[in-house]
């Protein structure tokens, strides 16, 4: 069955954004190795089908490789894609719902792949366990100004990601989410709720063990 044009160019972006080698270095800011442009409207659906494709390309691709590409995704000083996520043409929905999938990414790649590391001790990591780490002081979703028409839906599906991952066995995927909903206390009073809430959680598993 022939490919439709979509799927043609979702699988061709999926390669221009992991499909790298790591002998080669850092790849992100030359011009020449750049991902394929998408259309924003598209960004949202592709978002949301990469994490629900991570179980097969956690097998295709190193950690260096998945680090790089997420990386290049959600940082702005590697791309605007996290911006359009945050702010594009697409409908709000469609850009919750990839947003909402990053429930995906922890659980089918940080989960599995991630080593047990604290990155705020600097122990050695992957490019991955990095990204991890630094998701969300990395991305733009971490931040929307007071005037933004969709602010408390957007912090609302950020910190039910954050929350979701504290749920997780990983450290890192737990270090992960609290570091977010940390950083995410002083722009939504809210999350601290989730804050004291883990807190809690973990106090209690604590005496019980």
């Amino acid at each position: 069955m022939q490919k439709s044009p979509d799927t043609d160019l979702y699988d061709r972006w999926i390669v221009s954004l992991f499909n790298h080698d790591e002998k080669d270095g850092d790849w992100r800011y030359d011009d020449d190795q750049r991902p394929i442009e998408i259309p924003e409207k598209l960004l949202p659906d592709y978002i949301v089908k990469l994490n629900n494709d991570l179980p097969m390309m956690i097998k295709r691709y190193s950690d260096w490789q998945l680090g790089m590409g997420f990386y290049y995704i959600y940082s702005p000083n590697c791309s605007d894609l996290g911006f359009s996520i945050r702010d594009g043409t697409a409908p709000i929905q469609k850009r919750l719902d990839a947003i909402k999938s990053m429930k995906n990414m922890y659980s089918d790649c940080f989960e599995i792949r991630c080593h047990p590391v604290l990155g705020h001790l600097s122990e050695e990591s992957s490019e991955l366990d990095s990204f991890c780490f630094m998701l969300w002081d990395t991305t733009a979703l971490s931040f929307c100004t007071e005037d933004h028409p969709y602010r408390n839906e957007i912090y609302s599906a950020v910190a039910g990601v954050m929350e979701y991952a504290l749920t997780l066995k990983n450290l890192s995927c737990i270090e992960s989410a609290l570091h977010g909903l940390g950083h995410l206390t002083d722009f939504w009073p809210q999350a601290e709720k989730s804050l004291r809430i883990s807190s809690g959680d973990r106090e209690t598993s604590t005496q019980e063990s």
